[in-house]
């Protein structure tokens, strides 16, 4: 999803050669855990989720995406490929059909009777290429085809793979989030500021991302604002970093913040400001108890606001 055009993506699942799993476009967001940020998305009704495909995970190297195969029940080689066998009705060898004809002739390989077409029974079956024994039937399996380890069906951890998009709720979200940005730039700019939504900043030593930002050429003043509906106290500490020497402000679209947040803003001189039913600014805003130490689906959702 990228807010700061209104373009909403799909998340999809993507297995590579190796059989590893990943979700490229959240990854890049959150890194390796985007599956379980997405899941919790889906938890809130943010997201849509739609079965995709079955994995299955390595109990020795906990590589994704098994590889189902049949194997030789006598050596358990994958190298047993399904042929047609025949069987000698004298000594009841079954072999290949190829492994019957001698010069031409249908002759047993093991008894070495000469036989017709009418007295050899055929039929389909596994012949293994490297222990060279012969079944009716393959026996089922696992394959990893990172650490190459061959396992029982049962002993693979079943993992379901989903797409992932915006549902009702989840638009509803990121149209509120749009709208709050558009209203707090429209605010700046009535007061003489030049805005820009999505700015790269230098702070810290880092590049940052700001969801909106202002500067007065005039009167050579600036401000920073970051619109969230959960805020972490990373994204406030994020937030006075990147205001330099400027001014800074926070938008809450829940309209309250924890209490750690509150302090912080107050400490430090940001302004908080709430968005009301009508979509209009107001400087009431709730505080709640509770930590904010940012969770993974926290940092996602205010990510895809930048």
């Amino acid at each position: 999803m990228d807010l700061s055009d209104g373009v909403v993506e799909e998340y999809v699942p993507d297995v590579d050669e190796s059989g590893q799993v990943s979700y490229p476009n959240a990854e890049s967001t959150v890194g390796e855990e985007a599956n379980a940020v997405l899941e919790g998305l889906a938890d809130r009704d943010l997201l849509y989720q739609e079965f995709e495909e079955k994995v299955y995970i390595c109990p020795s190297c906990d590589t994704e995406g098994m590889q189902y195969t049949t194997v030789c029940p006598f050596c358990e080689s994958p190298y047993a490929v399904e042929t047609e066998l025949l069987e000698c009705r004298e000594c009841k060898t079954k072999r290949p059909r190829d492994e019957f004809y001698e010069r031409d002739q249908l002759e047993c390989p093991s008894c070495n009777a000469s036989l017709t077409e009418d007295n050899v029974y055929e039929s389909e079956g596994y012949a293994c290429h490297d222990c060279e024994e012969c079944a009716t039937s393959p026996e089922h399996r696992l394959w990893c085809r990172d650490c190459d380890r061959i396992t029982l069906l049962e002993n693979g951890t079943e993992r379901v793979l989903c797409r992932y998009g915006l549902n009702q709720t989840g638009y509803e979200w990121l149209v509120s989030q749009l709208e709050a940005r558009e209203t707090i730039q429209e605010a700046l700019a009535s007061r003489g500021f030049e805005t820009r939504t999505d700015e790269r900043v230098e702070a810290g030593g880092e590049t940052t991302t700001i969801h909106v930002y202002g500067e007065d050429p005039l009167l050579d003043r600036s401000v920073v604002v970051d619109v969230h509906d959960l805020t972490t106290l990373e994204d406030i500490e994020r937030l006075q970093t990147a205001r330099g020497t400027g001014s800074a402000i926070l938008v809450t679209t829940s309209g309250s913040v924890d209490e750690p947040i509150a302090n912080f803003a107050r400490d430090h001189g940001i302004k908080i400001l709430s968005t009301g039913q009508d979509g209009s600014l107001r400087s009431e805003f709730d505080v709640s108890e509770g930590s904010s130490k940012p969770t993974l689906i926290q940092r996602f959702t205010s990510a895809v606001s930048q």
